[in-house]
């Protein structure tokens, strides 16, 4: 299933891969391009981290609250 960002979502990381591009890389790039690598990573590596994410909320909400006395 691959993941969905809002359109806000989706224009503001659009515009820090362009960021990133001009600051780190010394390249401008523009936003359909930006936009082709954010669909990239969406659908390449965005699935390991969502998965990753998924596993450390279930492994935090199996740990038992301890008490403090």
């Amino acid at each position: 299933m691959p993941i969905q960002l809002s359109k806000e979502d989706r224009a503001q990381a659009i515009a820090s891969i362009e960021r990133y591009f001009l600051e780190h890389l010394d390249q401008k790039i523009g936003n359909i391009t930006a936009g082709g690598l954010l669909g990239f990573m969406l659908d390449e590596i965005g699935p390991c981290i969502y998965n990753r994410a998924v596993l450390d909320v279930k492994e935090r909400s199996e740990l038992k609250p301890t008490v403090k006395k």
